[in-house]
């Protein structure tokens, strides 16, 4: 068995132990089928109306913050009747593997709502420290791996350009102070 089937299997427990619910793991593949990532769902136990979702194999690349290689796997939360959000993960994972996209809070990937029309109020996805589930801040998944979960929040342009001349924690403190449902993809701009 490869380092890398056994990380990814310690990834898919980590993720479904702290997702909770019956977890599934589905392959999603790029338009021209070069490019697959596996993407684990598990229906909320807590919240039956919401899927939590996770990659699995992203940790496998470097992802260079600052000089540092801080190897990440992409959750999200949506409702269950959003169907295309997993195809809207699995679109940010080839920008990470394709396109070697940086991935790390306050980082932003552009007008991932729109390429699905899933908002009308929401544009872009904001990375941000997995605060739903603190055990995958960090986790160690043997073989000197350690995975870190970023989750995607929806965000608008408003929210993106003050974000961009604010900084990341000015716009964490805004939502934190508002309480916004980060997984309402019709949710009103908080600035």
């Amino acid at each position: 068995m490869s380092s890398v089937a056994e990380s990814a299997r310690a990834a898919a427990r980590a993720a479904a132990a702290a997702f909770g619910g019956t977890p599934q793991v589905r392959t999603y593949y790029d338009r021209d089928e070069t490019h697959s990532v596996d993407i684990l769902a598990c229906d909320e136990e807590r919240a039956p109306d919401f899927v939590s979702y996770s990659t699995l194999g992203l940790h496998t690349l470097t992802n260079m913050v600052d000089e540092d290689d801080i190897r990440i796997e992409m959750a999200a939360v949506a409702r269950h009747d959003v169907a295309e959000f997993p195809n809207l993960l699995a679109t940010a994972a080839f920008y990470f593997i394709k396109d070697r996209w940086q991935c790390a809070p306050g980082v932003v990937y552009l007008s991932l709502l729109n390429e699905y029309g899933l908002s009308p109020t929401l544009e872009h996805v904001m990375w941000v420290e997995p605060f739903e589930w603190d055990q995958l801040g960090s986790v160690d998944v043997g073989g000197g791996v350690t995975i870190h979960w970023l989750l995607a929040i929806p965000i608008s342009e408003a929210e993106r350009r003050f974000l961009v001349d604010r900084g990341f924690d000015e716009l964490e403190k805004i939502f934190i102070d508002r309480e916004i449902d980060y997984f309402d993809l019709n949710r009103q701009s908080v600035v």
